[in-house]
């Protein structure tokens, strides 16, 4: 997509930002499996 924008990057540039949107990925399902289970166990109480 940035050469669309005429924006040029390297490989190592376009494997940081492939490598930040995974880890905030794999962050954002951590903690969101995390709120659904809270939610889960004070609706069993």
């Amino acid at each position: 997509m940035f050469p669309w924008f005429g924006i040029e990057t390297g490989l190592t540039q376009h494997l940081t930002i492939g490598l930040a949107f995974v880890g905030v990925s794999l962050v954002r399902g951590y903690l969101l499996r995390r709120l659904f289970e809270a939610i889960g166990l004070r609706e069993d109480s």
